[in-house]
C-alpha cells in the first residue's frame, strides 16, 4: 500500500511543518528526480531520534514524492510531437524559446526532463490561442465565452441578476482500483452562502445522504455505499445563485473594519458572515507572510492608504504579471503564494491563494471560495476571493477571469472581476485547507480544496488517479 493510503493518525496541523526545509540529503534527490531514493533516506531519518517538528516534515514530504513524477511523464521529444500536432507552424525552435521563457512546467525525473502532463493546455489557452488548431472543444471554448459575456453585461445593467441551476455530480471508483466492499464518499454540494439559495439535492443514489450544515468550510454530501463492481455514486442538486453589481468607490471606503454582520436573509441574499481574525492570519503552510511576499505587498502598493486602491493595486499585479498556468495537485507545492509570485504563474487557486495572501499581509480582510465554474454548457472546477471592504462589506474578486479579459484587451470585463462575480458558479467551500464532516478516516486526497469530491475504503484511501469525477449541467437558466 502506498503512502497515499495511509494516515490514520494524520492531522492537518501536521501541513504546519511544511514551511520546514529538507534535510540536504533529501532535498537533492528530489531536485535530481530520484524520488525513491528521497524516501529511502527519508526512512533512514525516520529510524534516528529527530525534533518531532523534523519527523512530520518528512512525513509530508512522502505523498509528494510519489505524486510528483505522476504530474510530469512527459519526455522532450514526445513533448515536441504533441505541440506540433495541435499548433498551427509549430517549429522545435519556438518550444526551446516557450521552454526558456518559463511557459511551459518540468522537473526531472531520475536526471532526465520531464514536462508537466498538462503543459500543451497551458500553451493554447495562454501563449498561443490564435495558433491552436480548430476542435470541438474550441468551439464550446467560444460559446462559453460569450454567455459570459452577455450575463456579465446583464449584471451591470439590470445591477442584480438570478440563475438557477441543476448539477449531476458523481463519484467513480476505476476498474483498477476497485474492491467489492463499502465504500465512503463525500461529494461537494452548494453552500449556503451570500450568493446562493434555496439549494435542495434532488436526488441520489445514496441510501442515506448526510449533508453537512450550511455553513460548513467545506461542504458535501457524505455516504457510504457497498458495492459488488464499479457503479457511479452520484448526487443531483439545485440551487439559485443571485449576483448584486458593485462599483468600489475609493472615497466611500472605510479603512475601520467592524465584525457585527451575523447570518441573516436580505433581498434573498444570505449575509456572508462576519470578519473573523482568521481572514488576517496566516495559514501554514500556502498561505504565509514570508518576507519576499511582505517586500512584493509593500513593493505594489507604495505610500497609498486607500482600502480599495491597496486592493486594486493588488488585484491589478496578480492578474497582469501572473500568467495563467495549469498546476499539478497542490499537495506537491511548498508554498502556493510565494510559488505564484517568484514563478510568475499559477491557475485560478494559485493566483486567488496569492492575492489573498498579499491583501491579509497589507491589512484587508481576505478569504477564499472555490467549487465549479457553471455554463449552460459545462462544469469545471473553479476557485475565487473575496475581501472586505466597510461600507460594502464583503465583494469579490477572480483574479483568473480577470486576467484572462486583459490578455484579450477586454477592459471592461477585467474591471469587472474586481469586486464583482458572474452567476455562473457553485461555491462549496468558503475555508482552505479544511476537514470534511463526518471527518474522513484516512488522508485526505487533496487537504486544501474540494471540488471533485473524495472516497476511501474501509482500510485505505483512494487517490484521483483512481477515481472517475463526474459533473454534468442538467439545467441552467435565469430566473426573472
Amino acid at each position: 500500500m502506498n503512502e497515499r493510503g495511509r494516515g490514520m493518525d494524520w492531522k492537518y496541523e501536521d501541513m504546519e511543518e511544511r514551511r520546514i526545509g529538507l534535510p540536504q540529503d533529501v532535498r537533492r534527490m528530489k531536485e535530481y528526480g530520484d524520488f525513491e531514493g528521497a524516501k529511502r533516506r527519508i526512512a533512514v531519518w525516520l529510524e534516528k531520534e529527530i525534533p518531532e517538528a523534523l519527523r512530520k516534515r518528512l512525513k509530508e514530504e512522502i505523498p509528494v514524492l510519489e505524486i510528483l513524477p505522476m504530474e510530469y511523464t512527459i519526455p522532450k521529444e514526445q513533448a515536441i510531437l504533441m505541440c506540433k500536432e495541435r499548433i498551427r507552424n509549430f517549429t522545435e525552435e519556438e518550444f526551446e524559446r516557450r521552454w526558456e521563457n518559463g511557459e511551459i512546467d518540468w522537473i526531472y525525473v531520475n536526471g532526465e526532463v520531464r514536462f508537466f502532463r498538462r503543459f500543451l493546455e497551458t500553451l493554447l489557452k495562454v501563449f498561443i490561442p490564435g495558433k491552436r488548431v480548430k476542435d470541438e472543444t474550441s468551439d464550446v471554448d467560444e460559446l462559453e465565452q460569450k454567455a459570459l459575456e452577455q450575463v456579465v453585461h446583464k449584471v451591470k445593467e439590470k445591477g442584480k441578476v438570478t440563475y438557477h441551476f441543476r448539477i449531476h455530480a458523481g463519484i467513480k471508483v476505476k476498474e483498477v482500483a476497485f474492491e467489492k466492499g463499502m465504500l465512503s464518499v463525500h461529494i461537494p454540494y452548494p453552500l449556503e452562502q451570500m450568493q446562493v439559495h434555496n439549494v435542495r439535492l434532488v436526488e441520489s443514489n445514496i441510501k442515506e445522504p448526510l449533508i453537512a450544515s450550511r455553513d460548513a468550510g467545506q461542504r458535501t454530501v457524505f455516504g457510504m455505499v457497498r458495492q459488488q463492481e464499479p457503479e457511479e455514486i452520484y448526487i443531483e442538486y439545485e440551487y439559485d445563485n443571485s449576483v448584486r453589481y458593485v462599483v468600489l468607490d475609493p472615497k466611500k471606503a472605510e479603512a475601520s473594519i467592524q465584525p457585527v454582520y451575523t447570518w441573516a436573509l436580505a433581498d434573498g441574499f444570505a449575509d456572508a458572515g462576519p470578519v473573523r481574525k482568521e481572514d488576517f492570519l496566516e495559514q501554514a503552510p500556502h498561505i504565509i507572510f514570508t518576507p519576499y511576499l511582505k517586500a512584493l505587498a509593500e513593493e505594489i502598493v507604495g505610500e497609498e492608504t486607500n482600502i480599495v486602491r491597496k486592493a486594486k493595486m493588488v488585484y491589478d499585479f496578480v492578474t497582469t504579471k501572473i500568467k495563467y498556468s495549469f498546476m499539478p495537485e497542490y499537495v506537491v507545492m511548498d508554498s502556493i503564494a510565494e510559488y505564484a509570485a517568484m514563478n510568475g504563474r499559477g491557475d485560478c487557486g494559485v493566483q486567488t491563494i496569492l492575492f489573498i495572501t498579499l491583501l491579509r499581509i497589507l491589512g484587508i480582510p481576505a478569504r477564499w471560495q472555490s467549487g465549479l465554474y457553471v455554463t449552460p454548457y459545462s462544469a469545471g472546477s473553479h476557485d475565487w476571493a473575496q475581501f472586505y471592504v466597510e461600507p460594502y462589506g464583503w465583494v469579490f474578486a477572480d483574479c483568473s477571469f480577470g486576467g484572462s479579459a486583459y490578455r484579450r484587451g477586454e477592459e471592461e470585463l477585467w474591471e469587472f472581476y474586481f469586486g464583482n462575480l458572474d452567476p455562473f458558479r457553485m461555491p462549496a467551500n468558503s475555508v482552505f485547507q479544511q476537514e470534511f464532516y463526518p471527518r474522513k478516516k484516512y488522508r485526505r486526497t487533496d487537504p486544501f480544496d474540494n471540488q471533485r469530491g473524495e472516497a476511501e475504503y474501509e482500510d485505505r484511501g483512494l487517490s484521483y488517479d483512481e477515481l472517475e469525477c463526474c459533473r454534468r449541467v442538467i439545467a441552467a437558466y435565469e430566473k426573472e
